[in-house]
């Protein structure tokens, strides 16, 4: 994710086809380790496309995904009934659970080792 968070930095920053030069730079500025070829991947991969179409084509696959809400917005299915109050043990045992998971302060480790 830095290597193309770099890039999309470098092309803002006023290079129409950013170099690893430029990636390593940045990556480097912030203390992160660089990895040439990552950024030549990235690079080459990136060659001779356009930001904006690169952009616009992330959007239109991102268009059929559901991004939650889901059946918790559909209509009511006609059960009235207030679903009872959380308890302070409630909260202490999803806290737990929470951590248990993974979502504690490492972050959830979708991504695993790979940085791109």
């Amino acid at each position: 994710m830095k290597y193309i968070a770099a890039y999309a930095l470098a092309w803002l920053g006023g290079k129409a086809s950013p170099s690893v030069k430029d990636l390593e730079s940045i990556i480097k500025a912030s203390g992160s380790d660089f990895d040439a070829n990552k950024a030549n991947a990235l690079v080459e991969a990136l060659k001779d496309k356009s930001v904006h179409e690169l952009i616009a084509s992330g959007k239109a696959k991102l268009g059929g995904i559901s991004l939650g809400a889901g059946a918790a917005s559909s209509a009511p299915t006609g059960d009235t009934k207030a679903a009872p109050a959380e308890t302070k043990d409630d909260k202490k045992e999803t806290k737990q659970e929470d951590e248990d998971a993974g979502m504690g302060e490492g972050g959830l480790g979708l991504f695993g080792d790979e940085e791109w």
